[in-house]
Order: C-alpha cells, then sequence, then structure tokens
C-alpha cells in the first residue's frame, strides 16, 4: 500500500472517531464540548398584571451555545419555538399575553452537536386586577370578607382594624386597641361583632362591629369564630374554646393542646393541628371525635382547612401540599413559588387553593390536577393575608406593600 493511500485511511478513521463522538442529536450532555448540552431544569414562569410573562431556569450546562424557548396556547400540545437566547442566559422577557389564556412553556439547551432534554413544562395564566385600595402607612397582614363582595375587613402593621366598602375603597370604620401588628381578622354575623388577634403582643380583641368598641380582651395569637356564631377558639400555648361570643366577655368551656386550628363551614367541627396530627372535635358536646395522621405531615407557618373538613393544607417552603384526612393520603403537591409562602386558603368550593408569598406571587391552583390556573402579579412585597369572595368569583390579597388588592373575577 502506498504512503499516501495509508495516510488517506488514517485520516478517515480520526474523522470517524470524531464524529462518532460528538455529532448527532444525544439528550445526554456533558463538560466535554463535542457533546450535546446538559439539560436546563427549575422552569419558572410568572405573569405580570399587564400580560407579560417572564421564564427563569437553571442553566446546567457549560457548552450551550443557547437555549430555545417554546411555547403552547391554551394546552400542553401544540408548542412551537418562539425565542431563542445566547449562551449563560436564563432570563427570557415575553411580550404580553391575555390574561385570560394559558400558556404552556418548556426551555431547552442546544449547541453544534445536539439538544438537551427539555426541562418539565410549566403553565401560567393571568388573572386580572380589580381594584387596588388605598395605600395606608402599615403593612397588611390580612384580609376577610363579608356581606358577600360588598364589605371587607383587615388587619395591619399599624395596629388598626378596619372596615371597607370595596365599592368606593374607603375605609368606613377603623378600630383601634391592639398593641402591635393585626395579623388575623374575622367577621361573626350572627351577632355583629368582629374578632381580631396580634401575636406579637398574645392580644386577642373582640370588638362590636357596629360601635367599634370593645367587647372583650382575651390572650392568644389566633382566634375564630364558629359559624354556628356561639362559640371563638382562641390559639396561645394551647386552643381555648369560648362560648356566648355575642353577649360580652366569653366564658371559657374546653381547653386543647394545639398549633393551629379551623371550624368546618357548617360549624360542626374543630380541627385541630397536633405536632404531625389533627384532632377532629365536635362542637356541640365537645368530645373527640376522630385523630387523623396524614403521612408526610409536618410543623408549617401556613394551613388552611377545606370548607367541608376533608382535606387539610400546608405549606411547605416554596411548595403547597394538600392530604385527605380519612385514610392520610397526600392527594396533591403543587407546584413551586420562588421564596417561601406565606398564606394559604381554599376557594368556598374547595376545588382550589390560593397561595401567597414572599416572592410578591399569588397563584390559584386546581387541587385535582395541581395545575397552576391563574398566576396574580402585581405586589411588590411579601403576600400576608388572602380571602376569596363567598362565591369565589374573586380573590383579596394583603401585602407588605401597604396594599389591598382584589383580583377577580375567576368565574
Amino acid at each position: 500500500m502506498k504512503e499516501h493511500e495509508i495516510f488517506l485511511i488514517a485520516a478517515l478513521g480520526l474523522f470517524i472517531i470524531i464524529g462518532c463522538g460528538g455529532g448527532g442529536k444525544n439528550p445526554v450532555g456533558g463538560s466535554d464540548p463535542r457533546r450535546a448540552p446538559i439539560a436546563p431544569s427549575n422552569l419558572f414562569a410568572s405573569m405580570g398584571p399587564g400580560g407579560e410573562v417572564v421564564l427563569i431556569w437553571k442553566d446546567n450546562s457549560d457548552n450551550e451555545d443557547g437555549f430555545e424557548c417554546y411555547e403552547s396556547v391554551g394546552n400542553d400540545s401544540n408548542f412551537v419555538r418562539i425565542a431563542l437566547t445566547r449562551s449563560n442566559e436564563d432570563t427570557l422577557a415575553l411580550p404580553s399575553r391575555s390574561p385570560r389564556q394559558s400558556y404552556y412553556y418548556k426551555v431547552r439547551a442546544y449547541n453544534a452537536y445536539g439538544y438537551s432534554v427539555f426541562t418539565d413544562q410549566v403553565v401560567v395564566r393571568g388573572g386580572s386586577l380589580w381594584k387596588t385600595f388605598p395605600t395606608m402607612e402599615g403593612t397588611f397582614r390580612c384580609v376577610d370578607y363579608f356581606g358577600g363582595s360588598r364589605y371587607l375587613l383587615s388587619g395591619s402593621g399599624d395596629h388598626i382594624v378596619r372596615i371597607w366598602d370595596t365599592y368606593s375603597l374607603r375605609a368606613i370604620k377603623t378600630m383601634s386597641g391592639h398593641r402591635h401588628a393585626v395579623q388575623s381578622v374575622q367577621y361573626n354575623p350572627m351577632h355583629t361583632v368582629i374578632v381580631s388577634a396580634s401575636p406579637e403582643s398574645r392580644q386577642v380583641i373582640v370588638w362590636d362591629a357596629d360601635g367599634g368598641g370593645v367587647l372583650a380582651e382575651l390572650r392568644g395569637t389566633f382566634a375564630r369564630f364558629c359559624s354556628d356564631g356561639n362559640h371563638l377558639a382562641v390559639l396561645d400555648s394551647s386552643v381555648r374554646m369560648y362560648s356566648g361570643t355575642g353577649l360580652g366577655e366569653p366564658t371559657l368551656v374546653e381547653r386543647y393542646w394545639g398549633k393551629w386550628f379551623d371550624f368546618d363551614v357548617e360549624g360542626r367541627f374543630l380541627f385541630i393541628v397536633q405536632a404531625d396530627s389533627i384532632r377532629k372535635i365536635r362542637v356541640s358536646d365537645l368530645t373527640l371525635e376522630a385523630v387523623y395522621k396524614p403521612r408526610g405531615f409536618q410543623s408549617s407557618n401556613a394551613y388552611a382547612l377545606s370548607p367541608d373538613g376533608n382535606y387539610i393544607a400546608q405549606a411547605q417552603g416554596r411548595r403547597v401540599k394538600v392530604w385527605r384526612l380519612e385514610d392520610g393520603a397526600a392527594i396533591a403537591d403543587m407546584g413551586e413559588h420562588g421564596r417561601p409562602i406565606q398564606t394559604i386558603t381554599f376557594s368556598p368550593d374547595g376545588l382550589w387553593i390560593a397561595s401567597g408569598a414572599q416572592d410578591m406571587q399569588i397563584i390559584i391552583w386546581e387541587i385535582a390536577t395541581g395545575t397552576a390556573l391563574w398566576w396574580l402579579s402585581g405586589h411588590t412585597n411579601s403576600v400576608y393575608g388572602l380571602d376569596f369572595t363567598v362565591d369565589g368569583s374573586m380573590l383579596a390579597s394583603a401585602s407588605g406593600d401597604c396594599t389591598i388588592r382584589v383580583w377577580g373575577p375567576f368565574k
């Protein structure tokens, strides 16, 4: 064989080795610049009040030429490529989208040797900001609708409880008497009284809603009326049950150890969280009905009980988890906020959960599918309080940006 033929075969062999090692659409990446890149991860999407969408992801490769961003409108099966970014970019801002439409997104990395696999899909849907209440000096910490959607209670960092007319956006009554920030409020329609709590000073006040005067002052960090109108539960180092909440000074009738509690919407049962279990107390005779131990349930800064009392939810960092109490099964593990969740609440029909977080976002989740139905953006500080109207069509939010906002309609 001639010398130049040997050289040609050797060169061809070298070419084949290089081609096999670096070519093709191999989805498995690595640091080798001749390989397809490693897939990005942690894709996050949010929609601003004007419908603008921002995508953020984690860049896991060091050899990509850029990223391809795909979008599908209304479903998760008709993706089209909408943008290419450059190497090392991990954020993409998109023009305004319709706030009443769902948008699905996925991202992958690419280079001359192929593509990574896609990120997990994320979905985003905007919600309409209906109105913003006047800014106050103190941060708003909690809200509670009553009178349908006409009136709204608020508690704030300036130690004041306010009653708002949602039509005129005016505070029609203010109640002063707390020594620190008011972090829970509730209206009792049976006796036109209000209960509010300041955890920092361990102070619970029962107010006359008509006159604004103080009916009773109790020690506690959180308080809720039973819908029967005649029982009030207060959390301190234990859960204390009082009766006669519309008749002046309540009478203590029972005490239970617990970390958080709520009543079902019919007022038949009191549910008390105790570390990793939940006790169900019959309100009529204060007897123990059941003890539930949801699997994976843990201490949290935010809990919510479904209106029918069949499910309990809690925030676990940046995620929302839901359990069925009857068998302790976890039925939903929903999404992820950018920062820890501060508050959660069920919709009145029990089909949705709204979550507010330190990332200034509000998300309304569909429990059955774990899907984010609406992303509500506009607050400029943490979201501390949420409450749906009785028909679930509107949602009020209280924020550290010193505003209350009302979102919807969702139905």
